[in-house]
């Protein structure tokens, strides 16, 4: 949303969410406390590390309360659909057996791998915010064909890449790369929907915004085929091996 408005020098001056009982400047500092901690829990999820799902609970409770849309109910639509959408994916986090397997690990790195996994990690990062901010100025900023296709191919595909490379585990590689591009995948999609209820319900300034929906639509088509062709490719592998 930051890229929408930037052009304008509206930053910090327009409501990130459309009928938030709180006021504008709140809202974006709620939005620049948010950044970092998701940053922590991103790390923290990829590691397994138990705590981490705690804090993104906490992280959501807040960014729900924050952006409910008491003071104009034409937003409903879009936060009922974030909200039911966030709360599917808490429960498959908490309650699926395979998560409470996951995140039974040790947050003790291992030695040998330490900079490798520090390092992979940190690439992952940096590849799932570059894939966010393409996916996003392609829609709020109607990006060009260049610029959504040129980034990818430049700065996102490489990046994937060498994080694969420095963590030299191309099966743990493919199951990490896959859940970021799917975490990706989700979040431009729900932008998507967030945008167009609020398009079709006339809010102000969204509804006056010209948006890119052809190439943000389709990268992330891309990147939700990606993520389940690595993630089919890992289960394979992995029952290869226990063969």
């Amino acid at each position: 949303m930051i890229r929408a408005y930037d052009a304008n020098a509206s930053i910090g001056r327009i409501p990130l969410y459309p009928g938030s009982a709180f006021p504008v400047a709140d809202q974006w500092t709620w939005h620049g406390i948010q950044i970092p901690l998701t940053v922590v829990v991103t790390v923290g999820l990829f590691r397994g590390w138990r705590w981490a799902r705690w804090l993104a609970l906490a992280v959501f409770v807040v960014a729900s309360v924050v952006a409910a849309p008491l003071w104009d109910l034409r937003a409903a639509p879009s936060y009922v659909f974030l909200l039911t959408l966030n709360v599917v994916a808490y429960v498959l986090l908490f309650l699926i057996p395979g998560a409470t397997v996951y995140f039974s690990r040790s947050s003790r790195p291992e030695r040998a791998f330490a900079w490798r996994g520090a390092l992979g990690t940190t690439l992952l990062i940096f590849a799932i915010f570059t894939a966010h901010s393409i996916g996003f100025a392609s829609l709020w900023k109607n990006g060009s064909a260049e610029y959504t296709w040129g980034s990818t191919a430049i700065f996102l595909v490489p990046t994937l890449a060498l994080s694969a490379l420095v963590r030299w585990d191309l099966q743990r590689s493919a199951r990490e790369t896959a859940a970021a591009l799917m975490a990706v995948t989700v979040a431009l999609a729900s932008s998507q929907v967030t945008a167009f209820i609020l398009v079709v319900r006339g809010w102000q300034p969204v509804a006056t915004l010209r948006l890119g929906w052809r190439h943000s639509l389709l990268l992330t088509v891309a990147l939700g085929f990606a993520a389940l062709a690595l993630a089919a490719w890992a289960v394979r592998a992995r029952k290869i091996a226990a063969t």
